[in-house]
């Protein structure tokens, strides 16, 4: 009698497939997190660049720094918020993306952003360091 051979993979070659796969995942997971957290960074910087043109253009015309950027319950759809003008929404951090504003003495690390009206400063409300070694408070 003549012996059948079928087609297909044996247990040991299914599982040299998945312990290949399991071996490029625990390679590649790092670096995907890597550059998510880049991204969020890039994305955290872009936001302040452009809230901080939005001010600067403020003070530009109105001579005094925004005070309504604090008013957190004004939506940016509402005509009357006087910052409509110079940027439509309030970005979110790259991290939360929290749009919300905090006065300058409550950094707490929940996301959004840290707003001094007393002189235009906004810093994203974030502790530690990005990616690339930059401290959050110095960007």
């Amino acid at each position: 009698m003549t012996a059948v051979w079928r087609r297909g993979y044996t247990l040991v070659e299914s599982m040299m497939v998945i312990m290949i796969m399991a071996l490029l995942m625990i390679i590649l997971t790092p670096q995907v997190n890597r550059y998510r957290d880049e991204a969020a960074a890039n994305t955290t910087r872009a936001n302040l660049e452009n809230l901080r043109a939005a001010i600067q253009m403020f003070y530009d015309d109105q001579g005094s720094w925004p005070a309504d950027l604090l008013l957190n319950d004004k939506l940016a759809d509402d005509a009357t918020w006087p910052f409509k003008t110079y940027i439509e929404k309030i970005p979110g951090d790259g991290f939360n993306n929290n749009d919300y504003i905090f006065a300058a003495n409550s950094m707490d690390n929940s996301g959004g952003w840290i707003y001094e009206p007393l002189d235009g400063t906004i810093l994203p409300n974030l502790m530690g360091q990005d990616p690339y070694g930059v401290n959050y408070s110095d960007y």
